[in-house]
């Protein structure tokens, strides 16, 4: 992404600057006075030299830091670590959630160099991951990375060994494979939708010869793409005879990695908050106040589903780690080394205010400042400096070309003066003072779109189709 080739650790100064380098260089750091547009941009800039692990107290704040670092790193380099749908279910598949919580683990499995020798081969940066997700237990590292299935055309393996594996990995066989975490096999084809993927393949058979892989469309069945080989990731955190899961997270994520820790006094509340939910439910189900792993085995069974409270948050010692919370005093998690504060500055808020908005570049630029405006796209931007220039500034438009030196000035360091327009979308925006660097989001410039519901009356109900209602078709009859 554009933004993120911008601006580099080396466009910091100041304070700023400091906590980078500190963080890097595996002090435990606390800052507090953050904003939260700042606390994203300052995540993706450590992503840019080590992998990085978001922790958030609640599912929507992580939703929300993973939307924003997705918008400054791109989607495809962001994994979101869900939690499961339900740990006191006792099965050994699950439903969406599940499905991309293994998604994100095979990702940063291929991520991580000294096991799978695959570096940056998913592109991975970054992970974000809530308190809930984090107390649920991970699979094994060892035995989901050794259940990683990779198929090449030309390799010598019978179909109905092949499905047998998929069984022991929690895959489920059904007449199609509509659906993630499924396989059909019939003759000498074999479909197979891997949880990881959006589209699945095709794999068919001479003999016990994979003698092609298509990609085909789950909807028509009919084939497509033919590539060379294809991944098929674990649908299980289970594996064997296990009832429930044995691994860490921190067998999966690099020695390098940075914890992020949004809020920490959020954080430990949640944990609280869920943990004692849990005991609550648990107890509910089993009828009984006092419970005890020796005494109920059934019981503790689940109780082992999710980690001690102590234990949630205790791995993370061995990295490298940064708090960010409102007040000095509230990092309770673990004992900074070094504490740096900020003073938040204003919100940016245009909302088509050109004539505001090119006053701000006025006296940023003249201080000295580096102002890049977030557009959403090259239509937005062109309109975008039709409006400052109405009002008399002249900010030109940055096109990412091939290479980034045929930029007119040094932008790989960002250390020249002056505005300008990125097309790029960005929530909101930031300053930082040390290193004189204002960024204007895209919706600082224009007001966020509102989602107008419209309002159904009684009638509806009788007269609207809905997906899976039934449907008479003039040539086919009935179907859904």
């Amino acid at each position: 992404m554009l933004l993120d080739r911008l601006i580099t650790s080396k466009c910091f100064a100041g304070e700023e600057a400091e906590l980078i380098k500190a963080v890097r260089e595996g002090i435990p750091c606390s800052a507090f006075s953050l904003s939260q547009s700042q606390k994203i941009h300052l995540a993706s800039v450590l992503s840019q030299t080590n992998f990085l692990l978001f922790i958030a107290a609640d599912f929507f704040s992580a939703q929300t830091a993973h939307k924003q670092l997705s918008m400054i790193l791109g989607k495809e380099n962001v994994a979101y670590i869900s939690a499961k749908d339900d740990v006191l279910l006792p099965v050994r598949t699950g439903g969406e959630r599940l499905v991309k919580r293994l998604t994100a683990l095979y990702q940063i499995t291929n991520y991580n160099v000294q096991i799978t020798n695959k570096a940056g081969s998913a592109g991975i940066r970054a992970a974000v991951v809530d308190i809930e997700g984090l107390m649920h237990r991970f699979p094994s590292f060892e035995r989901f990375a050794d259940g990683i299935i990779d198929i090449k055309a030309g390799g010598e393996i019978p179909p109905e060994a092949l499905a047998a594996v998929l069984i022991k990995n929690g895959y489920r066989r059904e007449d199609a494979a509509e659906g993630r975490g499924r396989y059909s096999l019939r003759g000498g084809i074999l479909d197979i939708f891997p949880i990881q993927s959006d589209r699945p393949v095709r794999l068919e058979f001479f003999g016990d010869t994979v003698e092609s892989i298509r990609y085909y469309d789950p909807s028509t069945l009919l084939s497509g793409e033919r590539v060379q080989s294809v991944s098929v990731a674990p649908a299980t955190d289970v594996f064997g005879d296990e009832k429930v899961p044995s691994g860490n997270l921190a067998d999966y994520l690099p020695p390098d990695t940075v914890i992020f820790f949004d809020e920490t006094k959020q954080i430990t509340d949640a944990l609280n908050g869920q943990y004692g939910e849990f005991e609550t439910r648990l107890k509910t189900l089993y009828q009984i106040t006092n419970y005890n792993v020796q005494i109920t085995n059934e019981a503790g069974q689940f109780i082992n589903a999710v980690y001690k409270k102590e234990e949630v948050l205790s791995w993370t010692e061995k990295f490298r780690r940064l708090a960010c919370h409102r007040v000095t005093t509230s990092n309770n998690i673990f004992k900074p080394a070094a504490v740096y504060g900020f003073k938040p500055p204003p919100p940016l808020r245009y909302h088509r205010d050109a004539a505001q908005l090119a006053k701000d570049i006025y006296a940023w630029t003249r201080t000295g400042y580096r102002v890049l405006l977030c557009g959403r796209d090259e239509a937005f931007c062109a309109q975008l400096r039709e409006s400052l220039m109405e009002c008399g500034a002249s900010v030109p438009i940055l096109k990412e070309p091939g290479n980034i030196s045929r930029f007119p000035f040094p932008v790989s360091h960002l250390n020249a003066a002056g505005a300008y327009i990125i097309p790029q979308e960005l929530e909101s925006g930031f300053i930082w003072h040390g290193g004189k660097l204002a960024v204007v989001g895209t919706y600082d410039i224009i007001s966020r779109p509102k989602t107008i519901l419209a309002r159904r009356r009684a009638s509806d109900a009788f007269t609207e189709a809905r997906v899976g209602d039934f449907a008479v078709h003039d040539t086919h009859g009935v179907g859904r």
